[in-house]
C-alpha cells in the first residue's frame, strides 16, 4: 500500500493532513462508505505490538468497522513500507478472526502542528512545569490529529497505539492521569476512547519499527500535580483552541493558539459534542 507512487510523494514530503484530506488518501466515496458503517473505530498503527493489542481489545469491543490510520510527524525514521504492510495484515487477521471489518489504512499527518505541540514557547512551558517533553507533545499529537477524520466519517471510537509505549518506553500515558485527560478531549467531540493493555510485548527488529530521532523521557519528570496541571491549563486549552476551527474547516494558525496557551494560565472547557 504505501509502495504506491502517491503515499511515496506524502511519505517524502509530509503535506499538513490534517483538517482536509486529498482524494488519493481519503476520496468521497470512500468517505461516504466508511460512513455507512454504524460503529467504526479509528485505530492508530506505530508497530507490531500493536496487532496482539487490537486483536485482544476487539475481542471485547465490537465495532462494526476498522480503520487503521498511520500517522507522521517529522521527526520519525524506518521503513515506512513494512509498517503499511502490517495496516493490511489486520484486514486479513479480523476480518477472518473477529469477523470485522477493515478499511483501507488512512495515512495522515501535520509536522507544523506537531512542531507547535512540542516546541513552540518551550521556555514557557519548561518554567510552568518544569519539562516540555516531546513523549508528551507527540501522544496529544497523536489525539488531535485524528479528531477531524473521526468527524468526517462518524466514528465515534479511537484505539490509540501501544507501540511508542513499548520501543521508546513512555509510561507516563499509561497513567491515570494521562488517560483520563486525553480520553476528556476527545469525549468532547463525541469519541470515545478504546485503551489498549501493554502486556503483549513483543520483540521488533529495526526493519519492522519506525524511530524516533528525540531522545525519549521516561517518566516525563513531572510529577503527578504538574501533570494535572499541564493538561488542565495548557495542554487540552490548547488542544481545543485547534480542533475548535480545524473541525469546521477554517485555517489554524498552530503556532499563534499553542502561544497563546503556553502563556496563559486558564482551564480547558469541554467543548460540545
Amino acid at each position: 500500500m504505501l509502495r504506491k507512487k502517491p503515499y511515496l510523494k506524502i511519505l517524502a514530503h509530509k503535506p499538513d493532513i490534517f483538517s482536509a484530506f486529498p482524494a488519493e488518501v481519503l476520496d468521497e466515496q470512500a468517505a461516504d462508505r466508511l460512513l455507512q458503517i454504524p460503529r467504526l473505530a479509528v485505530a492508530e498503527i506505530a508497530g507490531p505490538a500493536d496487532m496482539p493489542a487490537l486483536r485482544e481489545l476487539l475481542k471485547h469491543h465490537r465495532p462494526d468497522g476498522l480503520l487503521p490510520t498511520l500517522s507522521y510527524t517529522g521527526t520519525e525514521y524506518g521503513d515506512w513500507a513494512q509498517l503499511g504492510t502490517m495496516a493490511a495484515a489486520l484486514k486479513k487477521t479480523f476480518e477472518k478472526e473477529l469477523n470485522i471489518y477493515v478499511a483501507e489504512p488512512v495515512v495522515l499527518g501535520s509536522p507544523a502542528l506537531w512542531k507547535a505541540l512540542r516546541e513552540a514557547h518551550v521556555g514557557e512551558l519548561k518554567q510552568r512545569f518544569g519539562v516540555a517533553c516531546p513523549c508528551l507533545g507527540c501522544r496529544l499529537y497523536s489525539c488531535v490529529l485524528r479528531v477531524p477524520l473521526c468527524k468526517k466519517i462518524d466514528a465515534r471510537f479511537f484505539i490509540p497505539s501501544v507501540h511508542g509505549l513499548i520501543q521508546r518506553g513512555c509510561p507516563a500515558h499509561t497513567s491515570p492521569i494521562e488517560r483520563k485527560y486525553l480520553t476528556y478531549l476527545m469525549s468532547g467531540y463525541g469519541i470515545d476512547m478504546w485503551h489498549q493493555g501493554l502486556h503483549h510485548e513483543q520483540p521488533c527488529d529495526e526493519g519492522h519499527c519506525m524511530s524516533c530521532v528525540l531522545t525519549p523521557q521516561t517518566g516525563n519528570g513531572m510529577p503527578l500535580e504538574k501533570l494535572t496541571r499541564y493538561f488542565e491549563s495548557f495542554a487540552l486549552p490548547a488542544a481545543g483552541g485547534i480542533l475548535s476551527l480545524a473541525v469546521s474547516g477554517a485555517k489554524v494558525d498552530y503556532a499563534r493558539i499553542i502561544s497563546q496557551a503556553a502563556r496563559q494560565n486558564k482551564t480547558f472547557v469541554k467543548s460540545e459534542k
